[in-house]
C-alpha cells in the first residue's frame, strides 16, 4: 500500500490517496492445466508432508472411470482412503491395512424370508415378495444392499445375486452399511496417532484407532452423514460437527460417547446443505438457496449471507504469518473471499470449464495454496502471495475523505453570554415552550397527511353513472420512479370499455403509454368474492362468492360441532396473535409447546367437472403442528397397506386372480413394469388435467375409441371393447350419449356382455 501527502499552505489541509490493490491480484498463478483428466472431488484431497522434511505434497485420490477402470495411485506415508465399507490405509506406497465396518444385524423380517427361500424350494418370486413386504413392515432403506438389488433388479440380475449369497457364509447377505465422510482427530499429546471420525449411510459416528484399528466408540444420529467437522483433542475434550442429507447439524462430544445421552442437534436448516466449514470458532453452512448462515459452536444463529449466484463449495482460508482466517466460497467461475460478512477478495478464474471443488493449504514450500479443480478434470493452482494485504473492499471504492479544514470557533459575544443566562434561569419555561411547538408540528403534519390522502382517494367521474375510485403511489424521487394507480367502480355495477389517460408535460416527463385500457372494473370484488383456481384445469380461475366459500369451509372444518367450534375462521390473519393463541390453547391441556409450530392453512379449490360443484381442500404448512399426527399416519397406513397387500396375495395364490391394485410410491410402478414379460411393448402415459375445457370432444372420442378397442386375454378367455358412439348435432349439444358395449369372445362366438351408456356431458368421469 502506497500514500502520498501534499500540503497546500493557504488552505491548511492535508489530503491522502491510497492505491489499493485490484481484487484477485492478491494471488499468483502457480500452475493451470485444464488436460490431466481429475475426477474428484473436494472430500478427496488433502495436503500431507509424506516424507517429513517440511515438503508438503498435495495428496488427490483419483475415483476414475467406469470405462478404462481406473485404480488409485497414492503416495507414500500414512493415507486413508474411504471407498464402500472399507477403509484402506497407505503407507510407504504400499497398502498397509484394510478396515471393515462391523456388520449390522439383519432385520428379523429380511431373515425370515431368506430362510423360507432356502427351504422352500428356492423360489425367486416368493423370495422377492417376502422381501417387498419386509420392506413396508420396516424400512427399504435399513435393509441389506444385496436385498435392494435383488428387489430392484430384473430376473437375470436376480440369479446372480442370489448365487454370491449361496456362496456367503451361512448363505445370508452381509449388511453393511456405506461410508459417507471421514476426518481425523488429534490426541494429547499430538505425538500420537490421530483418532478417525468415521460417518455411515446408516446414521453411525465411528471412532477408529488408527494404530490399534479398533472402535473406541460409536454414536448414533438416525439419519445419514454427510459432512464431519472435527475439533479438539480425543483424550480430553473434541468436538465434533455432523450434518445430514435432512439438513440437520448435530453436535457429539466426549461426554456422549458411551453413555444414553443423545446427540445435541443444534440446527436445523430447510434447504439441502451444500458445504460445511469451521473458521476461527464459527460454522459457516451453505445451502443450495444461495446463502451462508453462521453459527456458533452451540448453535446459535450470528450472520446471513445472501449470494446471486449458486455455491459450489466452502473452503477455510488460514494464514498463520498474517494471522488472517477467511472464508472461500467457490461459485461457477469465481472464488469469493469473505472476512465474516465482509467480502475482502475476488478471485476469476480463466478457464474453459466451471469450478468443480476447491481445496487450500500449504503446498510444497509455499504455506498458502489454493488448489482448484474444474468439471473437465482440470486443476488450477493459485499461490498466495506473502506480501499481500487482506482489505475490506468496500474501502476500495470508499468516498473520497473529507478535507481537514480548521474550524472558525466564534467568539462568546453578548448575545451568546445573554441566552446562556436565559437558559440558566428558565428552563421549566423553555422546556414548556419546545413541547407545545413539538406538538404543534406534529399535529399539523398529521392534518397535511391527512388531507393528502383525501385527495388520492377522491372520486373522479365524468356522469354519476360512471364513478371511478382512483388512488396514486408514487415510489421513488427521480429521475426514474414508479406510478402505481389503483382502479375501482363506484357504481353497483360493473364498468366496461375505459380508458386511463395521462396528461402531462413532454418537457418534463418521459412515458411509455399514456393511454392505457382498463378492463372491467367490479365494485368491491375481493370484498364479496375469492378468486381461486380450478382443479384440473390449468389455466383456469373461478369467482366464488365468499360467503359460499366460508360456508364451504366450515363444513369441511366441523365448526358446526354441538360442543363449540374447534376452528374459527377470520377475515384479517395476523401470523403472530394466531401463533401465540395457539401456544396458549396448547399450554391450557398441559402439552408442551413443539418446534413446529406454525398452523397450517386450508385452502379450496372448486371441482368444476363435478356435479354438483364440490371442494378440493389442501392444507398444509412449513413446520406445523400436523407434522406429529402426519408421522404416525404414515405408519399406520404403511401397516394396513401391508396388512391388505398379504391378504390379497393369499388369495391370488388360490383362485389366481390379483385383487390387489395399489400403489405405494414410484418404486412400485418400476418394478411392477420389471416383471413385464413383452419386452417389445410399449407404455404410454398421458396427462388429463385440461381435458374438460381444451381438448374437443370429438377427438377425445376418436382416441377413445382407438384405446378400448383393445383384445387381451384373461382367464383362458378372449375379451374385446367395442365402442359405437352417437353423432353429435347441434341440436343435441352436450346431451348426445356414448355407449360403450363389452363383448366377452370365445374362440367360435362373441357374447355380448353388457353395455353402458354415458351422457357426453359426464365425459370427465373418464380421468
Amino acid at each position: 500500500m502506497i500514500y502520498w501527502s501534499i500540503s497546500i499552505s493557504p488552505m491548511q489541509s492535508i489530503f491522502q490517496m491510497s492505491l489499493l490493490p485490484a481484487p484477485g491480484a492478491r494471488w499468483m498463478s502457480a500452475l493451470s492445466d485444464d488436460e490431466l483428466r481429475l475426477n474428484t472431488n473436494a472430500n478427496c484431497v488433502s495436503f500431507v508432508d509424506t516424507q517429513a522434511d517440511g515438503d508438503i505434497k498435495l495428496i488427490v485420490a483419483d475415483l476414475g472411470t467406469s470405462r478404462y477402470e481406473m485404480k488409485l495411485k497414492t503416495p507414500t506415508n500414512t493415507i486413508g482412503v474411504a471407498a464402500g465399507s472399507t477403509l484402506f490405509i497407505y503407507k510407504a506406497l504400499k497398502p498397509f491395512y484394510k478396515y471393515d465396518l462391523k456388520p449390522i444385524e439383519l432385520l428379523p423380517a429380511e431373515q425370515a424370508a431368506w430362510i423360507r427361500y432356502w427351504s422352500d424350494g428356492h423360489h425367486i418370486d416368493h423370495l422377492v415378495r417376502n422381501l417387498e413386504m419386509a420392506a413396508d413392515e420396516a424400512s427399504f432403506a435399513e435393509m441389506s444392499t444385496l436385498s435392494q438389488a435383488i428387489v430392484m433388479g430384473s430376473d437375470e440380475d436376480r440369479e446372480q445375486l442370489i448365487a454370491k449369497v449361496a456362496n456367503m457364509k451361512e448363505r445370508m447377505p452381509v449388511n453393511k452399511s456405506q461410508m459417507t465422510c471421514v476426518a481425523s482427530i488429534k490426541r494429547s499429546p499430538e505425538s500420537l496417532v490421530d483418532v478417525c471420525a468415521i460417518g455411515c449411510e446408516n446414521g453411525d459416528i465411528q471412532f477408529v484407532d488408527t494404530q490399534a484399528f479398533q472402535m473406541l466408540a460409536s454414536v448414533n444420529i438416525k439419519s445419514p452423514v454427510v459432512f464431519i467437522l472435527t475439533t479438539g483433542h480425543y483424550d480430553v475434550d473434541f468436538k465434533v460437527f455432523a450434518s445430514t442429507r435432512a439438513g440437520t447439524i448435530y453436535l457429539i462430544q466426549r461426554e456422549h460417547l458411551g453413555k444414553d445421552r443423545e446427540p445435541r442437534k443444534i440446527a436445523t436448516l430447510p434447504k439441502r446443505i451444500v458445504a460445511i466449514k469451521m473458521f476461527a470458532k464459527i460454522l459457516a453452512v451453505a445451502t443450495d438457496d444461495c446463502k451462508i448462515t453462521y453459527y456458533d459452536f452451540r448453535g446459535k444463529r450470528l450472520k446471513e449471507i445472501r449470494t446471486n449466484q449458486r455455491i459450489i463449495g466452502l473452503e477455510t482460508f488460514n494464514y498463520e504469518p498474517r494471522q488472517y482466517s477467511t472464508l472461500l466460497v467457490a461459485f461457477q467461475r469465481e472464488i469469493y473471499m469473505y472476512n465474516e460478512n465482509s467480502l475482502v477478495d475476488v478471485l476469476k478464474i480463466d478457464s474453459q470449464s466451471d469450478i468443480k471443488w476447491i481445496k487450500f493449504g500449504a503446498f510444497g514450500r509455499e504455506e498458502a495454496a489454493l488448489i482448484i479443480g474444474t468439471k473437465s478434470g482440470g486443476i488450477i493452482v493459485k499461490l498466495f502471495r506473502r506480501t499481500a494485504q487482506l482489505t475490506d473492499m468496500a474501502e476500495i471504492h470508499a468516498p473520497k475523505l473529507a478535507h481537514n479544514y480548521k474550524l472558525n470557533i466564534p467568539r462568546r459575544t453578548k448575545l451568546y453570554q445573554d441566552q446562556t443566562q436565559r437558559e440558566r434561569d428558565n428552563p421549566v419555561h423553555m422546556h414548556q415552550m419546545y413541547q407545545r411547538d413539538l406538538f404543534l408540528l406534529r399535529w399539523l403534519v398529521s392534518q397535511q397527511f391527512a388531507l393528502m390522502t383525501t385527495k388520492a382517494l377522491s372520486t373522479v367521474s365524468t356522469s354519476s353513472s360512471e364513478a371511478v375510485d382512483i388512488s396514486v403511489d408514487v415510489n421513488g424521487f427521480g429521475p426514474t420512479f414508479r406510478l402505481t394507480v389503483r382502479l375501482s367502480s363506484g357504481t353497483p355495477t360493473p364498468l366496461t370499455d375505459m380508458w386511463l389517460s395521462f396528461i402531462y408535460k413532454k418537457e418534463s416527463f418521459k412515458l411509455s403509454d399514456a393511454l392505457i385500457p382498463v378492463a372491467l372494473l367490479t365494485p368491491q370484488l375481493h370484498r364479496d368474492f375469492v378468486v381461486t383456481m380450478v382443479d384440473k384445469a390449468s389455466g383456469n380461475y373461478a369467482i366464488t362468492c365468499k360467503k359460499l366459500y366460508l360456508q364451504f369451509m366450515e363444513k369441511e372444518l366441523n365448526t358446526q360441532s354441538n360442543d363449540g367450534k374447534t376452528y374459527e375462521i377470520k377475515d384479517q390473519l395476523d401470523p403472530v396473535s394466531i401463533k401465540l393463541n395457539h401456544e396458549k390453547f396448547t399450554r391450557s391441556f398441559g402439552i408442551a409447546v413443539q418446534t413446529e409450530g406454525n398452523l397450517p392453512k386450508i385452502y379450496g379449490i372448486p371441482k368444476m367437472h363435478k356435479n354438483p360443484i364440490k371442494f378440493r381442500f389442501i392444507t398444509g404448512a412449513h413446520d406445523s403442528t400436523l407434522k406429529p399426527l402426519s408421522i404416525e399416519l404414515q405408519k399406520i397406513l404403511r401397516f394396513l397397506h401391508g396388512h391388505f397387500r398379504r391378504y390379497c396375495y393369499s388369495i391370488t395364490g388360490h383362485n389366481k386372480i390379483n385383487r390387489f391394485f395399489s400403489i405405494q410410491n414410484t418404486f412400485r410402478v418400476v418394478q411392477q413394469l420389471n416383471t413385464v414379460k413383452n419386452k417389445r411393448s410399449e407404455i404410454f402415459c398421458a396427462d388429463f388435467s385440461s381435458l374438460f375445457t381444451n381438448l374437443p370432444h370429438n377427438v377425445v372420442k376418436e382416441k377413445l375409441y382407438y384405446l378400448i378397442d383393445l383384445m387381451f386375454k384373461n382367464a383362458g378367455h378372449f375379451y374385446t371393447y367395442t365402442i359405437l358412439v352417437e353423432a353429435i348435432s347441434p341440436e343435441k349439444g352436450l346431451s348426445s350419449d356414448i355407449k360403450i358395449y363389452l363383448c366377452r369372445k370365445d374362440r367360435r362366438n362373441p357374447i355380448v356382455t353388457a353395455i353402458i351408456t354415458m351422457p357426453l356431458s359426464e365425459m370427465s368421469l373418464l380421468d
